[in-house]
């Protein structure tokens, strides 16, 4: 019941956006009063599930499991700050006259629909029904990517949608196939497309089945998330759509997508007997999406474009460290809430940028920490986040990585290893350009003194959780809890 009031909810923020009568102004409270009641909804009803004071929920529709309440609450969470960082972020786009009324109207229609699919994909227990809302997540957010309606940003939607929704078309056949081998091991109908059923019976799959319909899913899934070879879309559209959406398509989507892969995986081991296939799958083509980012990192010229290539790169690194095993699941769920609050921070920070240089190009963007010391100081500090410096919790899942890598694997972690490197040292050398060199001529003079807003308190507050969050799983439980919530999915 809880679960239908809150859809309710977001799908009524989304039609309201319709009425002729709503201007600018009321859009964006709208917006931003659906966005909190959202996050009190979500914490209300997932955090005593997530640390285990309430049993979960099952039913034929729906499972809420720790780790799934872990995925909503960063939704909520992330879904809150954008909105904030959204309310000034299109007051200062209106004040311009970059936007219309009927571009507010789009992006509060669209952005609600966007969190409401997400939902839908991590509580769905119908594969049917999570199907069709990882498709959902792609079509609400497809004019979003198109929003400032310039060639580039058509050009990125239409890569958008049409990638995405072929590798959701494969994950669909996945599905299909994977349903057949649950009909074949004595589920009816409407249990062959229920995902606790599935794993009910995944000992008496027929392997060879089960291996073919993980492949699809693989693939399907896999382009979602932006794993190489199927990452092309990302760059394009994560860098062209407003920044707020950009921290969440980077933060908190490509998460979703990963959590649905990995809900079948489990059940592929099951059928398997052990997890080591699947994890062959997870650490090279971790490896892959490690290194080719962080060879573009070298080279890029463009910020937004720079934090899509890492996120890719960071898509690679989550990858890797579900192939290690149990203990690599932990550090998967560590790497994950890092990264959401590091890369979402550096998104609102760039939308900053954007708004104050009127560029995305490096060689328009100089002496930063001067000109902008807010801005530049906490990108600076959400970098270093972003680049695993202790003592955040990135640095501990790297670290796992590295330790147990050279155990399981020890030239694809070395291959790892030099990946990451080369992309810490990329994302540092623009930084520093960007933060401290001198200003040339070609860019903007005139910027007016920088004052503290609203995204900069967001900036702010997730750099504090972010801190608070990696010395608690360094130097606190926070590793043994998160263990229990990663075993929900993956069992040690």
């Amino acid at each position: 019941m809880a679960l239908f009031l809150l859809f309710g909810i977001l799908l009524a923020a989304s039609l309201v956006c319709l009425h002729p009568r709503m201007n600018e102004r009321a859009l964006r409270w709208v917006g931003l009063l659906v966005s909190v009641i959202t996050l009190v909804s979500i914490s209300w009803f997932t955090v005593p599930i997530l640390f285990g004071i309430a049993p979960g929920l099952q039913s034929s529709w729906w499972e809420v499991n720790r780790f799934s309440s872990l995925m909503a609450s960063l939704v909520a969470w992330l879904y809150a700050c954008a909105m904030l960082v959204s309310y000034h972020y299109l007051d200062v786009e209106i004040r311009k006259g970059i936007l219309t009324l009927h571009q507010i109207r789009l992006y509060m229609l669209s952005v609600p629909l966007f969190v409401l699919s997400m939902l839908v994909a991590i509580f769905a227990n119908n594969v049917g029904l999570l199907w069709v809302a990882l498709e959902a997540t792609t079509l609400s957010t497809t004019m979003l990517v198109s929003f400032y309606g310039k060639k580039s940003s058509m050009e990125a939607a239409w890569k958008y949608i049409m990638l995405c929704s072929t590798g959701i078309a494969l994950g669909l056949f996945g599905i299909l196939v994977m349903g057949y081998a649950g009909s074949a091991a004595g589920l009816h109908e409407a249990e062959a497309f229920r995902i606790n059923f599935l794993s009910d019976v995944a000992p008496s799959m027929n392997p060879g089945i089960v291996m073919w319909s993980f492949v699809f899913l693989f693939i399907g899934f896999g382009t979602k998330i932006g794993l190489v070879p199927m990452h092309t879309w990302l760059p394009d559209a994560h860098s062209k759509t407003p920044a707020p959406v950009s921290a969440m398509l980077s933060g908190i989507l490509l998460n979703v997508a990963f959590f649905t892969l990995l809900r079948f995986k489990n059940i592929v081991d099951q059928t398997l007997g052990s997890s080591d296939w699947t994890n062959q799958f997870f650490l090279l083509f971790g490896v892959l999406t490690i290194m080719l980012p962080a060879i573009i990192l070298l080279i890029q010229r463009n910020y937004k474009r720079m934090l899509a290539y890492s996120t890719v790169e960071h898509m690679g690194i989550m990858a890797f460290l579900v192939g290690l095993g149990p203990v690599g699941m932990v550090a998967f769920t560590v790497h994950m809430i890092g990264h959401t609050l590091a890369k979402s921070t550096l998104f609102f920070g760039a939308g900053e940028l954007l708004q104050r240089f009127e560029s995305t190009k490096f060689h328009l963007v100089h002496d930063v920490m001067r000109r902008a010391p807010r801005t530049g100081s906490l990108f600076l500090i959400a970098t270093l986040f972003l680049i695993a410096v202790p003592p955040t919790g990135l640095f501990l899942s790297e670290f796992v990585l590295v330790g147990l890598g050279m155990t399981v694997s020890p030239i694809l972690t070395a291959l790892a290893v030099l990946g990451i490197t080369l992309a810490g040292l990329g994302l540092l050398k623009h930084l520093f350009e960007m933060l401290f060199g001198p200003v040339v001529p070609e860019e903007k003079q005139d910027t007016p003194v920088e004052t503290w807003n609203l995204t900069h308190t967001v900036m702010s507050l997730q750099l504090a959780i972010g801190l608070v969050f990696g010395i608690w799983v360094l130097f606190g439980d926070g590793w043994t809890v998160l263990s229990g919530i990663s075993s929900s999915i993956f069992p040690l």
